[in-house]
């Protein structure tokens, strides 16, 4: 499925996400990362500060701060003893539009692509679709062993933030790219 080269913002907005960083997680939060670049934004999150010596509260604050749009994935809130956990937890976010990704990264690029189109800029140009931006992510996934292996990185799934978001900045073109030399 080929979609439109240009349809891309003009600029480039900072997307927090705020969600857990754990092992487990990791190829969701991949993937919104890709979604968010492959929309032509920049994601931000707690792992854009590794510095040790910042207190980690005070650098999120002024991240979020510094952000445009933000995306909250609270699907591991977990209910305890403490009654109506839950219900506080949905109080936090009313009047927020919640999706569900069922831990599947094809959904979540769904939800994530739809809600950046929903929210783009008057005038500016539809993102391509939920189902493109997924074959890409796929092609992607086939490509950046070997982009990350060729920059002499640790392997794929191994990456840091900074050097997963370089790969997937190269990755792009040559995606874009092989897109346009499709039949």
């Amino acid at each position: 499925m080929r979609s439109p080269a240009g349809n891309r913002p003009a600029q480039a907005r900072p997307v927090f996400i705020n969600c857990p960083v754990d092992d487990d997680y990791k190829p969701l939060l991949r993937a919104a990362r890709f979604t968010i670049l492959a929309c032509g934004h920049t994601p931000r999150c707690a792992l854009d500060t590794i510095d040790s010596g910042a207190v980690r509260f005070s650098e999120i604050v002024k991240l979020i701060a510094a952000c445009d749009l933000s995306i909250h994935d609270i699907s591991r809130v977990e209910l305890d003893a403490e009654a109506h956990r839950y219900d506080k937890t949905l109080s936090d976010i009313s009047g927020m539009d919640v999706a569900a990704h069922g831990n599947e990264a094809r959904l979540l690029i769904r939800h994530v692509r739809d809600w950046l189109n929903a929210n783009r800029p008057h005038g500016t140009p539809i993102l391509p679709g939920a189902a493109a931006i997924a074959e890409d992510h796929e092609l992607y996934l086939r490509l950046a062993p070997g982009l990350a292996k060729g920059l002499r990185l640790d392997p794929h799934d191994d990456l840091p933030h900074g050097d997963y978001l370089y790969i997937v900045r190269e990755a792009l073109p040559l995606i874009e790219a092989a897109r346009a030399s499709e039949p």
